[in-house]
């Protein structure tokens, strides 16, 4: 009955030991666990602050295609407005010319006029 407890001791020893083996790399496990979990967090983290600054950065390209849009309409209603003054200008110019022309003849005219009462 002895030799039956010694056998019995030395196998409790025996799993005492390896489940203390067991016990220790499911720590290590646990501990190896935690660090990717922590590096996975940080990670999280920067793509959080990443995505932070992308919206930043597409907010202020918005803005700035409003803005540039707004100059572009405002150089639209100036080369209307100059196409509009282009286009009173040519009446001017004709009506001008036309008046001279006018004027011209009337001067021809008025200088014949003129020459009449010469002696």
């Amino acid at each position: 009955m002895a030799g039956e407890v010694r056998t019995l001791a030395q196998r409790s020893a025996t799993a005492a030991r390896d489940i203390k083996t067991l016990i220790e790399q499911a720590v290590s496990q646990v501990e190896s666990g935690v660090a990717v979990a922590s590096g996975t967090g940080e990670s999280i983290m920067k793509i959080v602050g990443m995505v932070g600054e992308l919206a930043s950065a597409m907010d202020n390209l918005s803005l700035a295609s409003s803005e540039q849009m707004q100059g572009i309409s405002q150089v639209s209603v100036a080369v209307s407005q100059m196409d509009s003054v282009t286009q009173n200008n040519a009446v001017l110019v004709e009506e001008s010319s036309s008046a001279s022309q006018s004027l011209s003849v009337q001067a021809h005219a008025l200088r014949g006029m003129v020459e009449t009462f010469r002696v």
